[in-house]
């Protein structure tokens, strides 16, 4: 003789897990493969205008103060004192 007992389920809910993307992660991760995207086409088409707005005034004097103060912080110096003498080199060579 068999028989069955159902038990109501009054005020529970089973939940399924489901694991879907939400819609800020979703953007997050769009935003981050559109950087990406955009750096390597700068990279590869080697647009001088983004030189020029990443590296204002004269480019070479910005690129050598730039080299020696990415220089200044491998030697173990300070970022303050990296970036002061980086801003002084390039008003002093400024024209």
């Amino acid at each position: 003789m068999a028989y069955r007992i159902d038990y109501g389920s009054e005020g529970v809910q089973r939940k399924t897990l489901r694991r879907k993307l939400s819609m800020p992660v979703m953007k997050a991760v769009f935003f981050v493969l559109a950087l990406v995207a955009g750096a390597v086409t700068i990279k590869v088409v080697g647009l001088t205008w983004v030189r020029d707005v990443l590296l204002p005034g004269d480019p070479e004097v910005t690129a050598t103060a730039l080299e020696n103060m990415t220089d200044g912080l491998r030697s173990g110096e300070s970022l303050l004192d990296a970036v002061t003498a980086f801003c002084r080199e390039i008003i002093a060579n400024a024209q």
